[in-house]
């Protein structure tokens, strides 16, 4: 699992989904809410994450994903009480690989048996 941070817009905020944002702290417009992420599924077309808070359908949203820039997404649906967004575009093959990595955790010494050396 992945850890991610998500900028929820408010409503009416004025900011396009497809201009392009590098630092969440810096660039969120007033009245955006960080929240911590959790992301369970990833695809080039959006992702399915548990939330700390519940967010609305239809909000708009700038995600943080370890190693890319952030990315505007939408909410688009609840699956057993996770958020499911969709990305504005389309996220690369590439960068999808490498939000998949940084949530592997490595094996632990011995996981499979004594070790020879």
């Amino acid at each position: 699992m992945t850890r991610a941070n998500l900028a929820l817009m408010p409503a009416h905020s004025g900011v396009r989904p497809g201009r392009r944002v590098v630092s969440l702290t810096a660039q969120r417009p007033a009245g955006a809410q960080l929240c911590s992420t959790r992301i369970i599924k990833i695809s080039a077309e959006g992702f399915l994450g548990e939330t700390a808070r519940p967010v609305a359908m239809g909000t708009l949203a700038w995600i943080q994903l370890p190693g890319v820039v952030p990315v505007g997404c939408q909410a688009v649906g609840l699956e057993d009480g996770h958020t499911r967004c969709a990305f504005i575009g389309r996220l690369p093959a590439d960068a999808v690989e490498q939000v998949i990595a940084a949530g592997r955790k490595p094996l632990r010494k011995g996981h499979f048996g004594p070790q020879r050396a």
